[in-house]
């Protein structure tokens, strides 16, 4: 039987924390005092995506894959917070007047099938931070044949996705570079946005799956080098002259995730830190609904500073989350898995 890795799971709930900086806090003390980093904070999204390959394989790699059973618990898993984030997006955009008509129709109906991702122009709608989910749903409908492939010739598989990875970095780096993406259009959330330019990085994560079950007793002795890998992913990150946005730093998030498994250092451990990874996808998931009504609430109740405001949103985020965690996720899962 499987330990849990709450090490891991804390790693989920800090990650979570640098994309709502990253969002909302980059200028708030003492996010401010290190802006240039927490500016790169979005980058942790493509820490999930390691992290979720590599969740995967460790979790299913030598069970038997039953493929509607699979997908019912992937479902379970991601479905309950993402619609209740959801209308909460949708009821405040619709009562501030920024949805309605054929729009809004079609806006919905591609973030109800997990698609928005899929088209540019629609990758960020109603809730942002969804467009992330529209990846990891592809990535789970297609898991189980990956986890096949790779069960059935292991080196065939990573070689093909190992020249995978390098071909959509050079692609990636090369679209950046000669068209130079501008916000806000369409094209720019093809090159920032479309599953298949991330799918590589859950390849990655899988193949640090691999690495932890094969080279276990090998690697467990460099298990204590995670916080220097930490510091290189820090240096990393400020201010990178290539864009990293497509996983150019899996093979490093690959490397902490494996040490941090295998290391499982205890402080790492503690339950508080371990909650915050429990409800990272509430937290991750309700950071902009969350936000839209906590600022409309302190402009006209509240009068909180700018510079407490920010403290205020992330105490009420990590109590959304986890009113959710508790009341919607854990009973909708505990009672769908009785089915």
């Amino acid at each position: 039987m499987k330990h849990q890795l709450d090490a891991l799971t804390t790693t989920r709930g800090i990650a979570a924390l640098l994309v709502v900086v990253f969002h909302f806090g980059c200028t708030v003390f003492p996010f401010n005092l290190a802006e240039h980093f927490f500016r790169s904070g979005n980058l942790a999204v493509g820490y999930f995506f390691v992290l979720s390959g590599f969740v995967m394989y460790y979790t299913y790699h030598n069970r038997p894959r039953h493929y509607n059973l699979f997908l019912k618990k992937r479902l379970i898993r991601i479905v309950p917070a993402f619609y209740v984030a959801l209308a909460l997006s949708a009821t405040w955009l619709i009562a501030e007047g920024g949805l309605s008509g054929p729009l809004f129709l079609r806006q919905m109906i591609l973030n109800l099938t997990f698609t928005q991702a899929f088209f540019p122009g629609y990758a960020l709608t109603i809730n942002s931070p969804g467009w992330s989910l529209s990846i990891e749903m592809f990535f789970y409908l297609l898991f189980p044949a990956l986890l096949a492939f790779a069960n059935k010739d292991t080196r065939r598989f990573f070689w093909f996705f190992a020249t995978f990875f390098l071909v959509s970095q050079v692609v990636h780096l090369m679209m950046v570079a000669k068209y130079k993406p501008q916000w806000g259009t369409a094209f720019h959330e093809f090159v920032y946005y479309f599953p298949l330019f991330h799918f590589n990085q859950f390849f990655v994560g899988m193949a640090g799956g691999y690495l932890y079950f094969q080279y276990k007793k090998r690697l467990i002795k460099y298990s204590s080098l995670w916080p220097l890998l930490t510091i290189i992913l820090l240096v990393s990150v400020v201010p990178a002259a290539v864009s990293l946005h497509n996983g150019l730093l899996a093979p490093l998030f690959m490397l902490l995730v494996v040490a941090v498994a295998l290391n499982n250092a205890a402080f790492l451990r503690w339950r508080p830190l371990v909650f915050l990874g429990e409800v990272s996808y509430g937290i991750y998931i309700f950071q902009e609904p969350v936000h839209k009504y906590v600022e409309d609430m302190n402009a006209r109740y509240l009068h909180i500073p700018p510079q407490a405001i920010f403290y205020f949103y992330v105490l009420v985020l990590v109590g959304v989350a986890a009113i959710c965690y508790y009341l919607v996720e854990r009973p909708i899962r505990n009672m769908l898995n009785r089915a």
